[in-house]
């Protein structure tokens, strides 16, 4: 097994380790770090498999939703009015209540 481990990496310093370590160490230098990784992770089972796949569409459906949400919001809030200042409403209502106050009407010309 040293020997192994001396040819994948000649350069490894060899200690007293389990035989587990050394061809941890002997897969890490014929094929990196990346391979092993992926390697090593648990398989699913096909119920497994599906309920991630399942679940993933949902999230993706989910974030889709949210960010036309987003979208629709954002829409709104740059084509709706803006805030009229209160001083045109004030101007205005001045305005309205100036044309429509009541005036003593003008004497006819029978009456004069």
């Amino acid at each position: 097994m040293v020997n192994l481990l001396l040819c994948a990496a000649p350069f490894a310093c060899v200690n007293q380790d389990s035989r587990t370590s050394f061809v941890h160490d002997i897969l890490i230098a014929e094929y990196g770090e990346d391979i092993l990784s992926e390697m090593s992770q648990p398989f699913l089972t096909r119920k497994q498999s599906v309920n991630a796949c399942v679940k993933a569409n949902k999230q993706k459906k989910k974030m889709e939703e949210r960010m036309t949400t987003f979208k629709i919001v954002t829409e709104i809030k740059t084509s709706w009015p803006h805030k009229v200042s209160h001083e045109i409403i004030f101007k205005r209502l001045n305005e309205y209540f100036e044309g429509t106050m009541w005036a003593l009407p003008a004497p006819c010309a029978v009456c004069c």
